[in-house]
């Protein structure tokens, strides 16, 4: 592999977080493969039970939809720079922090690892799986559950 395709790569994933830190879902999901096989994951897999991600993984049209929708839990919201970066041929790994707060105004301040695939031989995102820190989103998603049925989210 060419080292100017590892550095379009990394430039596609790191830039990934730039865009969403702008608010640019649509610009940031134009970085996504547009083959019927690109799917994002979240996990663990119980999360699932939160209404984060779904065991098959979500479609790009999917993964767009889910990022507008998530907005509405934050006030605040950004990705750090990544703390390791490690690449190899049509793959990476992202360990990276948010910095942010809620609609409840709680901090967010999570951290997570990205393993991100691209078709072979381009710089388009094939898949995402991000491992999120499952403790501190289900009490979230529990604490976010309970103001919504008091009519407060």
């Amino acid at each position: 592999m060419s080292a100017t395709l590892l550095a379009e790569q990394r430039a596609a994933a790191e830039s990934i977080f730039e865009l969403l830190n702008a608010k640019e879902f649509d610009k940031a999901v134009e970085l996504f493969s547009d083959s019927p096989d690109f799917r994002m994951h979240f996990a663990p897999a119980s999360l699932h039970a939160f209404g984060i991600g779904k065991p098959e993984g979500m479609t790009k049209a999917e993964e767009t939809e889910n990022l507008k929708k998530s907005q509405m839990l934050f006030k605040d919201f950004g990705y750090q720079k990544p703390l390791t970066t490690i690449q190899e041929t049509d793959k990476i790994f992202i360990h990276i922090k948010t910095d942010g707060k809620l609609v409840t105004d709680e901090p967010y301040k999570v951290e997570s690892m990205l393993l991100i695939t691209f078709e072979p031989g381009t710089a388009k995102i094939l898949t995402v799986t991000e491992m999120l820190d499952s403790l501190w989103w289900s009490d979230t998603m529990k604490k976010m559950a309970a103001l919504a049925e008091a009519g407060q989210a």
